[in-house]
């Protein structure tokens, strides 16, 4: 009787010792999960701004902003303002994330 009292006793501890594994798992991916969140920020619509206002809105958010050295024409964006950037308004990213902006040299007049 002697061994099967050690042999149950030693099962509870292996049950006991499992279940103390597997929370620490669970909350250890919950806490991550959560550390993780708390660092991504909504991007900002930045277009049809100046480069000034996009470059302050980014810095409010904890991202920096890049300007592409190539301007495209557009005739609906006046000229020196974001015609377009990388990622697209509206995702998620992390802060401290670069994001990408190129600015419109505005309409071409055909003479």
């Amino acid at each position: 009787m002697a061994l099967r009292t050690r042999v149950w006793s030693a099962g509870k501890l292996l049950l006991l010792g499992g279940a103390l594994a597997a929370t620490y798992v669970l909350f250890a991916a919950a806490s991550m999960r959560v550390a993780l969140r708390a660092r991504e920020v909504e991007v900002p619509n930045l277009t049809d701004r100046t480069a000034n206002e996009a470059n302050a809105i980014a810095a409010q958010l904890g991202l920096t902003l890049k300007v592409d050295d190539s301007r495209r024409m557009d005739p609906k964006i006046g000229a020196g303002r974001v015609l377009a950037q990388d990622p697209a308004a509206g995702s998620t990213a992390r802060r401290q994330r670069t994001l990408r902006i190129w600015l419109s040299s505005g309409t071409v007049d055909a003479r």
